[in-house]
């Protein structure tokens, strides 16, 4: 009966001081991490035919930091790559869109800079700089739209003028913000 008295009370005083606010173990700031499987399938508002893949990375920093800092004086500073897959040609245009699922306005945000004209391998990447494509989102905003799973990557092509492969931006690491309801 001692020993798991003894035991549950160095138990406790481990977690007073693993939870104490110390101040001096660092920051749990980090950088966010978001990542879209594009397929033809999540073209909208019609799938693409094709057999085509990718992977969209996305990395949101603050300012020339490392981490993201919500709460910082930066800006936004998002740095993004697209390998692909099997693309019917080669890329004549690739964007983050938002609001996601909505394709019933004009909603690039981003054109993402296409640095290869393969249709296998990284053929798309930089980063985002403002002004956007539509001037009433920020950088910051951008970023809220990715966090709440409202942003959408595409690649298009000659044969797909509205998208061959497509895909939702969903965050990695870190907490993602839950989209508001709309009734």
């Amino acid at each position: 009966m001692k020993n798991r008295l003894a035991v549950s009370a160095l138990v406790s005083c481990t977690a007073i001081l693993a939870c104490d606010n110390d101040g001096g173990t660092g920051t749990s700031l980090a950088p966010q991490d978001f990542g879209a499987n594009l397929t033809g399938d999540a073209v909208r508002p019609a799938p693409a035919i094709t057999s085509a893949t990718g992977i969209a990375s996305i990395r949101v920093t603050t300012g020339s930091s490392d981490v993201y800092d919500p709460n910082g004086n930066g800006p936004a500073n998002i740095t993004y790559s697209i390998t692909v897959n099997g693309l019917s040609g080669p890329a004549t245009e690739a964007c983050i869109h938002a609001p996601a699922g909505v394709n019933d306005v004009v909603d690039e945000l981003a054109l993402l800079t296409i640095t290869s004209q393969q249709v296998d391998g990284l053929i798309i990447s930089g980063t985002v700089v403002g002004p956007l494509l539509n001037p009433q989102i920020s950088l910051d905003s951008l970023v809220v739209l990715l966090m709440t799973g409202n942003a959408y990557v595409d690649v298009h092509t000659d044969a797909y003028y509205d998208g061959e492969i497509r895909g939702q931006a969903l965050l990695l690491n870190g907490f993602r913000v839950a989209p508001s309801i709309r009734r």
